[in-house]
């Protein structure tokens, strides 16, 4: 198995790339298939089977993209647990008030949410 790095950048409507080890060059219209033609052309150059070829493919243009990805799914996990906390102490809150023996409509007044939303957080 012979493996390729492969360096792709998007110029207009097409995604171009590069294999530096062959000096050749490709493009494809979409991202989704630069793997195959890179294989395609990799395997044709050096006169091989397609199957005997692997490429490593590299986007740098999209590093900051990916990053930035992966900075909101930091963020909206954060959230998430902040979220699923404010549940549990909203619960804790409902069930002192209910040992206060407060009523479901009055708690839902006191706290100026619907009955039904006391109901929720009771169970």
């Amino acid at each position: 198995m012979k493996t390729f790095d492969v360096e792709v950048t998007r110029e207009g409507k097409w995604w171009m790339f590069a294999i530096p080890e062959l000096n050749a060059l490709g493009q494809a219209k979409r991202l989704k298939d630069i793997e195959s033609e890179a294989i395609s052309l990799a395997a044709a150059w050096e006169s091989i089977d397609e199957n005997d070829v692997a490429v490593n493919i590299n986007i740098p243009e999209l590093d900051d993209v990916r990053n930035a990805w992966l900075e909101v799914d930091i963020e909206e996990q954060a959230a998430k647990a902040k979220l699923s906390e404010a549940a549990k102490k909203r619960k804790a809150i409902i069930k002192k008030i209910r040992e206060l023996g407060w009523t479901t409509p009055d708690a839902g007044i006191a706290l100026g949410v619907s009955r039904q939303r006391i109901h929720q957080l009771s169970i």
